[in-house]
C-alpha cells in the first residue's frame, strides 16, 4: 500500500480526489472572515481550555493506580487501572500538543490554508484524545459486561473492519487519482465479501420509491442552507442521485456491522452471563454495543478528517490553479479585504462581472 503516492499527483489528477468545493468552502465569503476572527478563535482557545482541564480530571481523579496493587478489587478494575498507568503519558503528551496548537490558533493566521491546517491538526488531536482518555473506562464496563471473549471479539470486529476501510480508501484514491484499476489482496476481498453490500441491492433500492423521500431530505437541505446560511448550492439530479447511492451504500455498511455486534454481544453476554457484575440484560447489551460503535464512529471520524487534509494539501500545492479552479476570492484565501489587497490578486469576482459586462 504505497500512501506517499497520495500526495505524488499533479493538479489534474489531484482533481479527481479533491472534495467539492461546497464540502472545503462556504460560499458566503464573509464567513471565513469572521469565523477567522480573533474573537473567534479566543473563544474556540477558551472552549477547548476547557476540556483540556476536564481530561486532565478526568485521568487525575479516577483512573490512577492507588499505591501498590489491592487483591480484593475485581480483574476488570485492575486492569483499566494498569490500562490507565499505562496511557497516562501518552495523554499527557498530546495534551501539551494540543496546548501548543491552541496558542499558535491565536497566532496571526495568514490564508485560509493556514487556518485548515491548523484546525485540522486539532481536530485530529481531539479525537485521539478521548479515544485515549475513555480506552480504561470502556475496557473496565465492557470485560463487566460481557467479560474477556466478548472483549477480544470486539477488538478483533474494530481493528479489522478500521484496516479494511483505510486500506480500501487508499486504493481508491490512487486508484481513481491515475486512473489504474482497483487490485484488493485476499485480506481486502474477504472484507469486501462481509461488509460492502452487492452493486444489485444498492441499484434496487436506489430506484425504488425510498429514493423520492431521500432526495426530498436533501433537497430540504439544500434550501435550509440558501435561507440560513446564504449559501449558493446548487443541487441537481446527478448530485442527488450521487448523494443517495453513497448514503444508501453506508447504511447498508451500518446495518452489516451492526448485525455483527449485535450476534458478538449476544455471545459475549452469554458466555459470561454468570460471571458478569452488571445484571441488567438491557444494561450489559447497552455497554457492549458502545464499546465498539464509539471507536468505530471516531476512527470514521479520524479518516474523514485525513481525506479533507488531503484536499487542502493539493490546494496549498497547487494554490494559483486552485484558487482559480474553486473560484476562492482574494478576500477568503488571506482571510480579509485588508491582507488580500497587500497581495497579487489571483481571482476576484467583480474582474468576472466586469468582464462580461464588457462583452456584452
Amino acid at each position: 500500500m504505497k500512501i506517499k503516492k497520495l500526495f505524488q499527483g499533479t493538479f489534474e489528477q489531484s482533481k479527481r480526489i479533491a472534495k467539492r468545493r461546497e464540502t472545503l468552502l462556504f460560499s458566503n465569503d464573509y464567513r471565513h472572515i469572521n469565523n477567522n476572527s480573533i474573537i473567534s478563535r479566543l473563544f474556540v482557545d477558551l472552549l477547548l481550555g476547557g476540556f483540556m482541564i476536564m481530561v486532565w480530571g478526568f485521568i487525575s481523579a479516577g483512573f490512577m493506580l492507588p499505591k501498590g496493587k489491592i487483591p480484593e478489587l475485581r480483574v476488570p478494575v485492575n486492569v483499566s487501572y494498569g490500562l490507565a498507568s499505562f496511557l497516562r503519558p501518552v495523554l499527557i503528551i498530546l495534551l501539551i500538543f494540543l496546548g501548543l496548537m491552541l496558542v499558535r490558533w491565536l497566532l496571526p493566521i495568514k490564508n485560509i490554508v493556514m487556518s485548515t491546517t491548523i484546525g485540522g491538526i486539532i481536530m485530529m488531536l481531539l479525537l485521539v484524545i478521548i479515544m485515549v482518555a475513555m480506552a480504561p473506562m470502556l475496557v473496565q464496563w465492557t470485560l463487566e459486561s460481557g467479560g474477556i471473549f466478548y472483549f477480544v471479539l470486539s477488538c478483533i470486529l474494530v481493528i479489522d473492519f478500521e484496516i479494511y476501510r483505510f486500506s480500501l480508501w487508499v486504493k481508491k484514491s490512487i486508484s481513481t487519482m491515475y486512473t489504474q484499476p482497483l487490485k484488493l489482496n485476499t485480506f481486502e476481498r474477504i472484507n469486501h465479501k462481509i461488509f460492502t453490500p452487492k452493486a444489485q441491492l444498492i441499484a434496487k433500492i436506489s430506484n425504488s420509491k425510498f429514493h423520492r423521500f431521500i432526495s426530498s431530505i436533501l433537497i430540504f437541505f439544500d434550501r435550509f442552507n440558501k435561507t440560513f446560511f446564504r449559501e449558493e448550492t446548487h443541487l441537481q439530479d446527478y448530485a442527488i442521485a450521487t448523494r443517495f447511492s453513497h448514503l444508501v451504500t453506508q447504511i447498508l455498511i451500518f446495518l452489516r456491522v451492526l448485525i455483527i455486534s449485535l450476534v458478538i454481544a449476544l455471545i459475549g453476554i452469554i458466555v459470561g452471563l454468570n460471571n458478569s457484575v452488571i445484571k441488567d440484560l438491557n444494561l450489559r447489551i447497552f455497554v457492549c454495543f458502545f464499546f465498539p460503535w464509539m471507536y468505530l464512529l471516531l476512527f470514521g471520524c479520524l479518516r474523514l478528517c485525513l481525506s479533507t487534509r488531503i484536499s487542502w494539501f493539493y490546494i496549498k500545492k497547487f494554490s494559483k490553479q486552485y484558487r482559480l479552479y474553486y473560484k476562492i476570492p482574494d478576500r477568503v484565501w488571506y482571510l480579509s479585504e485588508r491582507r488580500a489587497a497587500k497581495h497579487p490578486s489571483v481571482y476576484r469576482p467583480e474582474d468576472e462581472k466586469e468582464t462580461s459586462s464588457s462583452e456584452i
